[in-house]
């Protein structure tokens, strides 16, 4: 599942790396921020659930202000929660 998040609050690299590191805690989720839109797009098995996104993000001091779905990664995809290209 490909999901495109908007999160506040983030200004430096340090809040970057911040918030791709809260949410690679989760088993399978690879994420990847964009500070100039303030856009996360995040790759995780189907079982991860927004909330899980949304609390992680929280708890390391930034705002997920939406969340939507986003296009698949040709090439991209969860086989028994181990990413493969």
């Amino acid at each position: 599942m490909r999901k495109k998040l908007i999160v506040n609050n983030m200004s430096c690299d340090h809040c970057k790396r911040r918030v791709e590191s809260a949410l690679m805690s989760i088993e399978g989720v690879k994420a990847e921020v964009t500070l100039k839109t303030r856009t996360c797009i995040v790759d995780s098995p189907d079982q991860v659930s927004d909330k899980q996104m949304v609390d992680v993000i929280t708890e390391a001091g930034y705002e997920v202000e939406s969340i939507e779905e986003a296009p698949a990664k040709k090439g991209f995809f969860f086989h028994n929660n181990k990413t493969s290209k």
